[in-house]
């Protein structure tokens, strides 16, 4: 263990946990236990457990009878609980959007009548910005936290979780927290998760980012249909052995036998708006384009700007040829491009709708009667295509999309513009919190969409994901396209080195994570 607890009891243990819903077994009889000191992955595709535990945990859900849980040795019951031992940083981060970061964390702590007094708001910004120096971030404080972009709202839930800890063995559960982190901010929430380990604090951490479990964790558990299957100390982890853990077998390779007909598809030209500053690119029929950057690059706003989604404020969009309006995706959808957001749940789709009204929604008009009527039968016999052709699971077109997986709800994304048979087709971290057969899955049905013509731009921070996926790969900086890598430049290794060169020379210390005097 990379701790310094190693002989320490044990801080929280779970013994013969399991969770049934109604014929569903969703947890079979789980042992996990976390020292003091100690990290511990949990890795496993989805469905495959992991969440329901953390729910338990959390006291969302009640375990099955005969199940227990201790916290160094004396029973816990996450219902009744009041001694704050376990905080979380789910996936879904919990922040009020219409508070900003100090408001967010002030709420959380209770604060009577709070930030109505001058000394009140200074105290709690103080606060604020003591916490988060911690992680080493650098976030806007009296905004409304929606204002952020996802991984500024990340940081802010990471800090409002350690703010306020006075005892150093607590227990930290963090699901998902990297997934839309590029790697400087991840690095910074590392360092302070293993301060907070050699303090004495025991670690649950959930990443389907195979890297960072290997980095982070002194030990992984694997689930696989709600059993642990496979428990790996720190010099056994490595992807070969966790994957194999995880799915049972090894993922079939990415098939690629798309053809290009080297017609241009997409142009933008000198494009320009949040965070963009003058960036032309092509993307030709057939061929799959990616683009790189940190966070703040304009890679995370590239493709709202060009989708028409955000007001750009210079520059062209050319779309076969012809020029699309700046701010309208209306016409952008008519005209067939597609563009699927990194934030599925907040904009990507309608998390309170079905399977059915998703899929069905951008493209009304073959299901619809002279009336704007829609023709249930219809619509229904579209989707359950659309469904099997995805292989959405569960396979039913009536379950919201709250009751699926994150795999499985950017499956549905995906079949919703896939439906509308676009000319081109941008995706925003299209495997953003997905697990590694979810993942294999997604990257087929892009590479399919290649090989049927479509031109594919797909924005990522996983360099592996790009390197996998694509045929150029074009890194920014600043707001502008700084490098093209494509044939055999195109190596996670030389993307990072991109990346870093190019911010590196662009920034100071601070901006590239270093630390200043």
């Amino acid at each position: 263990m990379r701790g310094n607890h190693q002989g320490a009891d044990v801080l929280l243990d779970v013994r013969s946990l399991s969770k049934t819903f109604t014929a569903t077994k969703a947890l079979d009889d789980i042992d996990i236990s976390i020292r003091p000191g100690e990290i511990v992955a949990l890795c496993g595709q989805n469905g495959s457990g992991k969440s329901t535990l953390i729910k338990i945990l959390a006291g969302f859900h009640d375990p099955d009878p005969g199940s227990t849980i201790t916290i160094q040795g004396q029973p816990f019951d996450p219902r009744r609980s009041t001694t704050g031992r376990i905080h979380f940083i789910h996936q879904d981060l919990a922040l009020v959007d219409t508070l900003s970061a100090i408001e967010n964390l002030a709420l959380s702590r209770h604060v009577s009548r709070p930030l109505l007094l001058p000394s009140q708001v200074r105290a709690e910004t103080e606060r604020t910005e003591r916490v988060l120096r911690r992680l080493d971030v650098d976030v806007p404080l009296n905004v409304p936290v929606a204002q952020l972009t996802q991984a500024e709202r990340t940081m802010i839930a990471i800090a409002r979780a350690i703010d306020g800890w006075e005892r150093d063995d607590n227990i930290l559960v963090l699901d998902e927290p990297t997934a839309s982190l590029h790697e400087g901010e991840a690095r910074a929430l590392f360092r302070a998760v293993r301060s907070l380990a050699d303090k004495g604090a025991g670690v649950l951490f959930v990443s389907h980012r195979l890297d960072e479990v290997i980095a982070l964790a002194d030990r992984a558990v694997i689930f696989r249909d709600g059993r642990v299957v496979a428990a790996l100390e720190s010099d056994e982890l490595e992807p070969d052995a966790i994957v194999s853990a995880m799915i049972g077998e090894r993922p079939q390779p990415l098939e690629r036998t798309r053809e290009r007909s080297g017609e241009v598809v997409l142009s933008l030209r000198e494009l320009a708006g949040e965070r963009v500053n003058g960036v032309s690119l092509e993307v030709k029929a057939g061929e799959i384009l990616g683009v790189s950057g940190l966070i703040g690059s304009g890679v995370e706003t590239l493709g709202a700007i060009a989708s028409g989604a955000r007001h750009r404020s210079r520059g062209e969009v050319v779309l076969n040829g012809k020029p699309l309006p700046s701010g309208d995706i209306s016409v952008s959808i008519r005209r067939g491009y597609a563009w699927a957001p990194a934030e599925r749940q907040r904009i990507g789709a309608v998390m309170t709708q079905t399977i059915r009204e998703n899929v069905s929604l951008p493209k009304l008009s073959p299901i619809t009667g002279p009336f704007a009527d829609v023709r249930v039968r219809e619509e229904r016999a579209d989707v359950d295509r659309w469904i099997g052709k995805l292989q959405v699971t569960p396979a039913d077109a009536e379950l919201y999309m709250t009751q699926l997986s994150g795999g499985n709800q950017q499956k549905v994304v995906l079949a919703k513009w896939l439906r509308t048979d676009p000319s081109v087709l941008w995706l925003d971290e299209p495997t953003q919190g997905v697990d590694v057969g979810a993942k294999a899955a997604i990257h087929q049905l892009v590479a399919d969409a290649a090989s049927e013509g479509k031109a594919i731009v797909v924005a990522s921070t996983d360099n592996s994901e790009l390197v996998a996926l694509c045929d150029r790969v074009l890194v920014m900086d600043a707001g502008r396209v700084v490098a093209e890598l494509s044939g055999e430049q195109l190596t996670e290794e030389q993307l990072l080195t991109e990346s870093i060169r190019q911010h590196g020379a662009s920034a100071g210390p601070a901006a590239r994570g270093e630390k200043t005097a």
